[in-house]
C-alpha cells in the first residue's frame, strides 16, 4: 500500500526514437544529464524549470467510494507468442496500415511456422500474436524488444489494449541485419501494476519460465528498401 503522505516531482526523463535512444534527465535540483554516445561520456547541464510546486498528496480513503485496497500482487503469465498470421496474408490487403479488429487473430486460419525466420522491410508493421492471463486483473501493457545480433541496437513493439497482438513498427532508419528476441515485459492493471519480464535465455525475473526457448528466439531480417 502507498504511504499516506505528499509526493513531489523528482525528475523527468525524455527520450527520442533513434536506434540508440537519446535520453536526457531533468532533475528537481535544476540540473540535467545525458549520455553522449559519440564521446562515451556523461554530460551535465542546467535547466530553469521549477519542480517545487508539483506534488501529489495521497490519503488512504475508508470504504465508501475510495480506492479498494490491493490484494493482487501476482504478475501476469505468458502462455504463448509467435508471429501472427496477419503477416502472412497473400491477398491485396495492406497489412502495414491495418489494425486487427476485436477478436481478429483468435482463430486465424493460416498458422505461421512454429519457428519462423521472418523477413520484413524497414518501414513495415509486423504483428506478434500473444496469449497471456492474469488471475485477478486484466492485462495492461505488453512490450517486446528485439536486438541486432551484431551491433546490439534494439527496437521494441507494444500492446496497450489487451487485444492479443503486439505491433512492431519498423523504423525506416533501422540498419540491415538479423534482429533476435531480447526480452518481453507484461503488466496488469492493478493499482500498483504487477509486472514480469521474460528473457531470451528461458528465465524471467521470478525464476524459470515454461515457454519453450525456441519460441522465445524469434528472428527478424530487415532490409532497407531500394532508393
Amino acid at each position: 500500500m502507498v504511504s499516506e503522505e505528499t509526493y513531489t516531482l523528482d525528475y523527468i526523463l525524455l527520450s527520442d526514437k533513434t536506434n540508440s535512444n537519446n535520453t536526457i534527465t531533468y532533475n528537481k535540483d535544476g540540473t540535467t544529464q545525458f549520455w553522449d554516445g559519440q564521446n562515451n561520456s556523461e554530460v551535465f547541464g542546467e535547466h530553469e524549470f521549477d519542480f517545487s510546486g508539483l506534488s501529489v498528496e495521497f490519503k488512504n480513503v475508508e470504504d465508501g467510494g475510495g480506492t479498494t485496497e490491493q490484494t493482487d500482487f501476482t504478475p501476469p503469465e505468458l502462455t504463448s507468442f509467435n508471429f501472427s498470421s496477419l503477416n502472412f496474408k497473400t491477398d491485396d490487403t495492406n497489412v502495414d496500415n491495418e489494425e486487427p479488429s476485436e477478436g481478429e487473430g483468435e482463430n486465424e486460419n493460416e498458422e505461421p511456422p512454429s519457428y519462423p525466420e521472418f523477413t520484413a522491410n524497414a518501414g513495415e508493421r509486423v504483428f506478434i500474436k500473444y496469449d497471456a492471463f492474469d488471475a485477478d486483473n486484466n492485462i495492461n501493457h505488453v512490450n517486446v524488444w528485439f536486438r541486432h545480433e551484431e551491433t546490439g541496437h534494439s527496437f521494441h513493439g507494444y500492446s496497450s489494449d489487451a487485444d492479443g497482438h503486439i505491433r512492431l513498427d519498423l523504423n525506416t532508419n533501422l540498419e540491415n541485419g538479423k534482429y533476435v528476441f531480447d526480452y518481453m515485459t507484461i503488466s496488469d492493471d492493478a493499482n500498483q501494476n504487477n509486472s514480469i519480464t521474460y528473457y531470451k535465455d528461458g528465465t524471467h525475473n521470478s525464476g524459470i519460465h515454461l515457454i519453450q526457448k525456441r519460441s522465445m528466439a524469434i528472428m527478424i531480417y530487415l532490409y532497407q528498401p531500394l532508393q
